[in-house]
C-alpha cells in the first residue's frame, strides 16, 4: 500500500498556532520550506492577520535559497499588483 504524506495525518488534530510559531523558528534560523509555509500562512491570514509585507518578506527569503515555489509565488504576486 502506498500512501501519500497527507494521509498519515487524517484524523488528527491540526494546531495551526503552534505550526506558525515552529515555522518562525525553523524561518528564522534559515529553513527555506518554513520560510515559504510561514509566507503562505501570512498571504492567506491562516490563522493569523493577514500581512502581505510579511508574506513577500517570506517569499523572498525562500526564493533566494533557490526555492521555486517561492520564486513562482512572487512573480505571481508582482503580476497581480501590475494588473
Amino acid at each position: 500500500m502506498n500512501l501519500e504524506p497527507a494521509d498519515w495525518y487524517i484524523g488528527t488534530n491540526i494546531d495551526k498556532q503552534k505550526a506558525f510559531e515552529l515555522y518562525q523558528k525553523a524561518a528564522n534560523l534559515g529553513d527555506s520550506i518554513a520560510q515559504y509555509n510561514l509566507a503562505l500562512m501570512y498571504e492567506k491570514g491562516d490563522e493569523i492577520k493577514k500581512d502581505k509585507n510579511q508574506a513577500i518578506y517570506w517569499y523572498e527569503k525562500s526564493a533566494e535559497q533557490g526555492d521555486k515555489y517561492a520564486q513562482n509565488k512572487i512573480k505571481n504576486l508582482k503580476k497581480k499588483e501590475i494588473s
